[in-house]
């Protein structure tokens, strides 16, 4: 009995000993991806192509289709979101019947210890993935635990918990070297449509009542023309009475998501389903339509708490612009990046949000919460583009973002 006692006082000590061990083992001192590529605004143009080429909501339920990637493609893609996201990089090598996976993300978490590095192989067994030998810094993960991890990534992205059928996605995967290619089967009920999906913290009751409070001030007609200010001005003042009683930081996501959509002139239904449409949004920064669309369409998909997805939206669209559309216009990505900054203010916290909600609701002016934005470069091919400011990684395409950000932060709405 003695020595079971003494068993279990060691068991109880060297618990969170190994614990701390494994934590530490976790980290590195030196990143295993070791160069950030540089990634020019082709590279973003082309990632932003397959992803759009690739897009399977373009097919029918139960409907096939094979994509062929080459390594670059695959490491182009993986690398532009990690530098978008954070300090962080991957590095994929495709061989015959299996590829290796290497990634980095820097974390200051402990000192002399800033990195996480994590490796594993996926093998195409029988035509389907296979995930093996993953380890995290220095400590080996075991199959079970891996198979489980992917289970529970399984559920979270393809919003199911029928495991069975979100692996009946992947119908053939094959791994030869420097290509990928996959075969998968849509299923339209794994995935909802991302109205749904933005909205799926949100509160069904609190949309539909900004909702119909947009649609009642334009049957008063206060929102046909004029500034973006003018609306938010009662939206907030309605999001205040409403926060008495609940929790402002679902309020005021609700009426961002809400107003989201009305200016990107998509389907209000899918965030209120059968609700009437509201009119065409007309509203305006600086006197620019597209301004106000740019800045309510970052607030809301901020708000929804994917500012990476805000930060990529704009980005990608003016590269696309700029191979033979509008052009790359700085002044549209500076609007994006004062929307994202909105809706992140308006939603960090109950204190935040309830800041947000008065200074808003007392009639702040434009220039309070988006700066001036008609001097920044805009228009530009991409010839012109790549003369004068060579990538989206340069240091003259770093300056004139950190012109945009002191901007921003000079307005009354983000200073402390």
């Amino acid at each position: 009995m003695r020595f079971l006692w003494r068993l279990f006082l060691w068991l109880l000590f060297l618990l969170p000993v190994g614990i701390a061990a494994l934590f530490w083992l976790s980290f590195s001192a030196l990143p295993l991806v070791a160069e950030t590529p540089k990634l020019s605004h082709q590279d973003i143009a082309r990632a932003e192509a397959i992803v759009r080429q690739n897009d399977p909501r373009k097919l029918a339920a139960g409907a096939e289709r094979r994509v062929v990637l080459r390594e670059q493609d695959i490491n182009l893609a993986g690398n532009y979101v990690l530098q978008r996201a954070g300090q962080g990089r991957v590095q994929v090598a495709l061989r015959e019947n299996f590829m290796d996976v290497a990634g980095t993300l820097h974390l200051s978490l402990l000192p002399g210890r800033e990195y996480v590095n994590l490796s594993l192989r996926v093998e195409a067994v029988d035509g389907k993935p296979s995930v093996s030998d993953f380890k995290l810094g220095a400590v080996p993960v075991p199959a079970f635990i891996v198979r489980a991890m992917m289970r529970e990534l399984m559920a979270r992205v393809l919003q199911t918990q029928d495991y069975k059928l979100a692996t009946q996605v992947i119908k053939q995967l094959d791994l030869q070297p420097g290509r990928l290619s996959v075969t998968y089967q849509w299923h339209p009920e794994l995935i909802g449509e991302m109205g749904q999906r933005l909205a799926g913290a949100s509160d069904p009751a609190a949309l539909a009542a900004y909702h119909q409070y947009l649609l009642d001030l334009q049957a008063q007609g206060r929102t046909r023309r004029g500034s973006v200010s003018d609306l938010l001005k009662p939206m907030f003042a309605f999001a205040q009475q409403r926060s008495i009683n609940s929790d402002p930081v679902a309020e005021n996501r609700a009426l961002l998501l809400v107003l989201g959509a009305w200016a990107s002139e998509q389907n209000t239904q899918l965030l209120v389903p059968h609700a009437p449409q509201p009119r065409a949004f007309a509203l305006s920064l600086e006197q620019r339509q597209d301004f106000g669309q740019h800045f309510l369409v970052s607030a809301a998909i901020a708000a929804s708490a994917d500012v990476l997805l805000s930060n990529m939206v704009g980005v990608n669209k003016e590269v696309s612009d700029a191979q033979g559309g509008s052009g790359f216009s700085f002044t549209d990505i500076a609007a994006d990046r004062a929307g994202t900054r909105f809706g992140e203010l308006a939603t960090a916290s109950a204190e935040s949000a309830r800041r947000v909600q008065g200074l808003m609701s007392a009639g702040m002016r434009e220039t309070g919460f988006i700066p001036l934005l008609r001097d920044l470069p805009e228009g530009m091919q991409a010839s012109e583009f790549k003369r004068r400011y060579g990538s989206v990684d340069a240091p003259a395409y770093r300056v004139v973002m950190q012109e945009i950000e002191r901007r921003i932060a000079a307005c009354s709405l983000y200073r402390s």
